[in-house]
């Protein structure tokens, strides 16, 4: 499924450099990981390797999640 991204936030993803990528194997058990990711003509491309769980994952279950941090300094927690 395409989700419409506004163009400010295609700005500030491809200022970043590590998102969350989170998958389930086909028992619906998650995994989520840091992983390196660029943004290049409003496509996010994300590496990996066959033997990767998260590779193995989308293969039985291509249903994921994409997470990028927003970070603000100065704030109180």
């Amino acid at each position: 499924m395409a989700v419409e991204i506004p163009v400010k936030w295609w700005r500030y993803l491809g200022d970043q450099k590590v998102a969350r990528l989170g998958t389930a194997d086909k028992q619906g058990r998650p995994h989520v990981k840091p992983t390196w990711y660029i943004v290049f003509e409003h496509n996010i491309y994300i590496g990996t390797q066959k033997t990767r769980k998260s590779f193995r994952n989308i293969l039985e279950n291509n249903q994921v999640s994409f997470c990028v941090d927003l970070r603000h300094t100065g704030g109180r927690v």
